[in-house]
């Protein structure tokens, strides 16, 4: 008797609901957290994978959640615009990083690379909050006066 292998694909909405039964003579490959399966017209999210033994048969479980992460554009900006950034961000905006979103939005530019910056900075700032106080130091070591003489002299 030939082994086959069973892959469940669990309902986002409702986890106990199976959307989709698959079988194969082959192992399923390896799906991990993370990745994204097409299942009857959806794109969902891999949230949790659990192998089980029902009558002596191999069972993939997969847990989903509908896929609503937009991919982003691939990040654009180099080490010297980043540098002009940090020191807008501790010098023009005085470390405040709402703010500088909120002007970028007044101006329509709610989804710029500066925009972009602005909120990866946020979130480091949330995890670590002595991030700012690294930034600051290094606005401090790297003074644009001196650049700005260089490059119009």
């Amino acid at each position: 008797m030939e082994s086959k292998y069973v892959l469940f694909v669990h309902s986002p909405d409702d986890p106990d609901r199976i959307l989709a039964r698959l079988e194969s003579r082959r192992p399923w490959s390896r799906i991990a957290p993370g990745e994204l399966l097409r299942v009857r017209g959806l794109r969902l999210r891999v949230c949790d994978v659990e192998l089980d033994v029902v009558d002596r048969r191999p069972v993939l479980r997969v847990r989903t959640a509908r896929d609503n992460v937009v991919v982003m554009p691939p990040d654009t900006s180099s080490p010297v615009a980043d540098l002009f950034r940090y020191h807008a961000f501790v010098e023009r905006y005085r470390c405040d990083p709402d703010a500088w979103l909120a002007e970028l939005r007044a101006r329509g530019r709610g989804s710029s690379g500066d925009a972009r910056f602005v909120r990866s900075l946020r979130a480091r700032m949330q995890r670590d909050p002595n991030v700012v106080d690294a930034i600051r130091r290094f606005v401090e070591a790297t003074p644009l006066d001196d650049y700005l003489e260089k490059r119009t002299s």
